[in-house]
């Protein structure tokens, strides 16, 4: 078989075989870090509550979904729940979802748990970065939280994993302030992509040196050239 020909090949099967590792690559837990670490397009910033700049959202009762700019949220099950400065869930431990309008790299809100009256509840959220993977985010009341992800974030789900139930008896996930979805500010391969290139880059060695072996010629670059 032809160098060339062997060395596509393997390396087709490779990437044909090879798993995605999308994952979060960085956490944030400062909001100006993040602002300043991540690309975040005009319009991309969606203030939560009353005043809030636009583009905003601002729910008062029970509305099936909220949207602005870029993002939606809604509830499942239920529906989305607001006071005017926060937005949860109408239902006890029901999931806070955030879409958006296109996949994302960069993701950045302040969650909390609630009781039904919004006051802060200590306890654990479970983040579910649809595309990238799921974290678990120990809370004591609002807090900013930013996450790069090597792959696009198609969605957000927030829930309830534990709570103080000394309490309250019901707990609500809970979104204040403003939601910020972006890209990286410079490309960064992802992670791993790096080490598909290392049994493609043996082979090829391999496979030369035996060309070498078996070959009378002396070796010359139009050789090389003439075996890849």
């Amino acid at each position: 078989m032809h160098l060339r020909s062997a060395a596509l090949g393997f390396c087709f099967s490779i990437l044909s075989t090879a798993p995605l590792h999308a994952a979060v690559i960085q956490t944030f837990t400062d909001q100006a870090s993040f602002t300043t670490q991540v690309s975040i397009p005009p319009g991309n910033t969606v203030s939560i509550g009353t005043g809030g700049p636009a583009p905003n959202i601002t729910v008062n009762g029970v509305t099936p979904s909220a949207s602005a700019g870029p993002i939606t949220v809604t509830a499942s099950p239920g529906d989305v729940f607001g006071d005017g400065t926060l937005i949860s869930t109408d239902q006890d431990r029901a999931t806070l979802v955030l879409t958006f309008a296109s996949p994302v790299l960069a993701i950045g809100f302040t969650p909390s748990i609630t009781d039904a009256n919004f006051g802060s509840l200590s306890g654990e959220l479970q983040l579910v970065l649809i595309g990238s993977g799921t974290e678990t985010l120990p809370t004591t009341g609002p807090a900013f939280i930013g996450y790069e992800s090597d792959t696009g974030i198609l969605s957000v789900q927030i829930s309830v994993l534990s709570f103080d139930m000394n309490a309250s008896n019901v707990a609500f996930a809970t979104l204040g302030q403003s939601i910020l979805v972006g890209e990286r500010a410079s490309s960064i391969p992802a992670p791993g992509s790096e080490s598909l290139l290392i049994p493609f880059l043996a082979l090829i060695l391999v496979l030369l040196r035996q060309k070498l072996v078996s070959s009378d010629s002396p070796l010359t670059k139009s050789s090389l050239v003439d075996s890849l």
